[in-house]
C-alpha cells in the first residue's frame, strides 16, 4: 500500500475520526476494517494495534481502498450501534417500459456475529420492508441446517425491530428509482443491488452491486412473487 505512514499520521492527528478500509473486489463484508486512533492506539474493528503493527497490516494489503466512515442517522444507529445498518434495495429495468422498478427491499442490521458489517451471510439480520409504508417486518438470520431463526427484537440488545418504520421512505424510493434510471441511461446497467444509508436528513448511497445476492430477500418472500421481477428474469432468459 502506498503512503502507509501518511495514513497513520492522518489518523493520529485526527483522533476518533473513523475510516473504512475495504477490498476493491470483495463480497459479503470480507476484509472490511473500520479504523480510528484513540487512547494512543489504532483501533481496527474489535482489535487494538500499535503503530508498527498497523503499518505492517497496511503493507500487506493489495487492491484495497480507503473511504470515509459514513455516519448513519439516529434511526439506524438505534437498531444496532456497532455496525453501519443499511437498506439493500434491488432495482431492475423493465424491458418493456425501459424504466426502473423496485423488485425487493430489506433493512440489514448488524449483530455481534457480523461486526463490523451488517452482512446477511455473516449472520447479520435481514428485515423485510413493507413497500407502501416502510414498516419493518420480522428479522431473519441466514438459515442454518435448513432452519430460519426469526426475531422481533435484536438478539444482542433487545431493541424492538419489528413494527418500526423507515424514515423518509417515500423519498428513498423516489430517489433510488431516479438513480437507477440515471445509471441505466448512462451505462445500460439493468440490475443493481443498492446499499443505502439512512441519515437524519435523508439518504447516502454507499454502493451499487452488479451481482447482488438474493437470499436476504428470498428469506421473506420469493422474488418471483413480484410479477414485474418474474417478467424481467424471463425476458433476460434467467428462468
Amino acid at each position: 500500500m502506498q503512503d502507509s505512514e501518511g495514513l497513520l499520521t492522518y489518523l493520529t492527528t485526527h483522533p476518533n475520526v473513523k475510516l473504512v478500509i475495504k477490498p476493491i473486489d470483495g463480497a459479503e463484508g470480507r476484509g472490511v476494517s473500520v479504523v480510528y486512533w484513540a487512547d494512543g492506539q489504532i483501533h481496527r474493528n474489535s482489535q487494538t494495534m500499535t503503530p508498527p503493527m498497523f503499518l505492517d497490516y497496511l503493507d500487506n494489503l493489495d487492491d484495497y481502498f480507503i473511504s470515509e466512515f459514513i455516519q448513519q442517522g439516529e434511526f439506524a444507529q438505534a437498531l444496532f450501534p456497532e455496525t453501519l445498518n443499511t437498506i439493500r434495495m434491488l432495482t431492475m429495468i423493465d424491458p418493456f417500459t425501459q424504466k426502473a422498478f423496485i423488485a425487493a427491499s430489506v433493512f440489514r442490521v448488524g449483530t455481534s456475529l457480523s461486526m463490523p458489517t451488517d452482512n446477511f451471510r455473516r449472520r447479520g439480520l435481514s428485515l423485510s420492508i413493507a413497500f407502501d409504508t416502510g414498516q419493518l417486518g420480522k428479522a431473519a438470520v441466514i438459515p442454518h441446517q435448513g432452519v430460519i431463526n426469526w426475531y422481533e427484537k435484536h438478539p444482542d440488545t433487545g431493541m424492538q425491530l419489528t413494527g418500526q418504520s423507515v424514515p423518509h421512505w417515500p423519498e428513498i424510493k423516489t430517489k433510488m428509482l431516479s438513480v437507477a434510471n440515471h445509471v441505466y441511461e448512462m451505462k445500460q446497467i439493468k440490475y443493481v443491488g443498492w446499499d443505502v444509508v439512512v441519515t437524519n436528513s435523508g439518504i447516502c448511497l454507499l454502493e451499487g452491486n452488479s451481482e447482488p445476492g438474493v437470499s436476504l430477500h428470498q428469506v421473506h418472500q420469493p422474488i418471483l412473487a413480484n410479477p414485474k421481477a418474474k417478467a424481467f428474469y424471463h425476458y433476460h432468459k434467467v428462468l
